[in-house]
């Protein structure tokens, strides 16, 4: 059983940053020019990063990922969890509650 908050799965998120962004081999790099960093995407944080592309709720990325990868319900909701975490925290994306 998952530990996410059911009202968390109605959090809204959307893209805080403008980034540069190229595909190499099976990743997406992207720089961040006001912050001048450099960030590295395996492909499921290229999946969710496109994703966001509009802003959408944590049910709904969930939801898409559980239908592009064969992982449970928990683990898909604890990795994304930690994914939108590691993304708000380097300020790429902001959540709205």
């Amino acid at each position: 059983m998952s530990n996410l908050d059911p009202q968390a799965e109605n959090d809204i998120y959307r893209r805080t940053a403008q980034l540069l962004e190229a595909d190499i081999a099976n990743e997406l790099v992207a720089l961040d020019p006001e912050q001048g960093k450099c960030f590295g995407f395996n492909d499921v944080a290229t999946d969710v990063w496109r994703k966001l592309e509009r802003p959408c709720t944590f049910a709904e990325l969930k939801k898409e990922l559980l239908a592009d990868y064969d992982v449970s319900d928990e683990e898909c909701a604890n990795d994304l969890r930690a994914l939108l975490d590691q993304m708000r925290a380097a300020r790429l994306i902001d959540r709205v509650s």
